[in-house]
């Protein structure tokens, strides 16, 4: 109860262990867009598998703290930084941000979910198939290969913004 004198309540608590946990992001400074969000995100991803116990927080309705905030400065500086306008910086920052929480998501157990298939008697194969094998690795191909694509968007964003296509428009 003496850690009550220091911190008005639990969520105080829970959101100096968030910032704490956070840190300070990675240094962009002299790196090009892709290659300063590609560390930047690597780096954003490697707080959340360090730290699991904060990707539901980050997720969740809340105030950013200070740590969280110096994170999204540094992504948008690089951004604005390459000539992009601030909207288009916060929609990439937006972009960015959502596949790395996304992809920091742990995965389930494949096994289980194979054996309620099979119980089912669902005709499922090609599910059945890619549940059925081992993982290759720990993941980091699949956040790779979707990180490469996200980027591939961004430079596709920034070109339309320099080119004065600011404005979010339907397909």
């Amino acid at each position: 109860m003496s850690l009550y004198r220091h911190v008005p309540h639990k969520d105080a608590l829970v959101d100096l262990m968030l910032d704490d946990a956070i840190g300070a992001p990675p240094g962009l400074v002299g790196t090009s867009v892709p290659d300063g969000l590609a560390t930047w995100t690597r780096a954003n991803r490697a707080v959340l598998q360090a730290h699991p116990w904060t990707l539901p927080l980050v997720t969740g309705p809340r105030r950013m703290g200070p740590a969280e905030c110096t994170w999204a400065e540094t992504a948008s500086a690089l951004i604005v930084g390459s000539g992009a306008t601030l909207p288009t910086a916060l929609r990439i920052l937006h972009l960015v941000n959502g596949y790395v929480r996304g992809a920091a998501t742990p995965t389930a157990d494949r096994a289980p979910a194979v054996a309620d298939i099979e119980a089912s008697g669902r005709d499922l194969p090609l599910l059945t198939r890619v549940l059925s094998r081992a993982p290759s690795d720990d993941g980091e191909d699949l956040f790779e290969f979707g990180l490469a694509r996200v980027l591939d968007g961004v430079t596709a964003a920034l070109r339309g913004d320099r080119e004065g296509a600011d404005e979010v428009r339907p397909r």
